[in-house]
């Protein structure tokens, strides 16, 4: 499907611009989001609350990131949204979940073997399309 392409490609962008400048580019997500939505409005999809559930985690995530001071991205919540989109909410959970959960172990196993510390930058947005590449080649989306 055209639009998988189209996720593909922005959690592709997003992934480099996060491990390379641990930064995200907010004009290119903004971009991909007002395709997400005109795709979605003109598409077959009807589910407005599914779409809006999808966008609340990357807004959770939002002011998440306004309570912590930039703890954690803003830029991921940015990206969590406009994925949100596409995936609808019960499904952004799930990838969400995943990411989180990738992201904690590979925490771990970096401050185990001594490559990290508490105070180190981990970006999300790799481990958010990891997810989602688990979860889409499992079949669970």
């Amino acid at each position: 499907m055209i639009e998988d392409f189209i996720l593909w490609i922005f959690l592709g962008i997003n992934t480099i611009t996060d491990m390379r400048n641990r930064s995200i580019y907010v004009a290119i997500t903004l971009l991909f989001g007002i395709v997400e939505i005109a795709m979605f409005v003109c598409g077959e999809k009807t589910e407005v609350f599914s779409l809006a559930g999808g966008m609340m985690a990357g807004v959770c995530l939002m002011m998440f990131s306004a309570l912590t001071r930039g703890a954690v991205g803003f830029g991921d919540g940015l990206v969590v949204s406009v994925a949100g989109i596409r995936l609808g909410g019960g499904k952004t959970m799930l990838v969400l979940m995943g990411g989180f959960l990738l992201v904690i172990v590979t925490g771990i196993v970096g401050i185990c073997v001594g490559k990290m510390n508490r105070k180190t930058e981990i970006p999300f947005v790799p481990f958010f399309t990891l997810s989602y590449a688990l979860f889409y080649i499992g079949g669970l989306l």
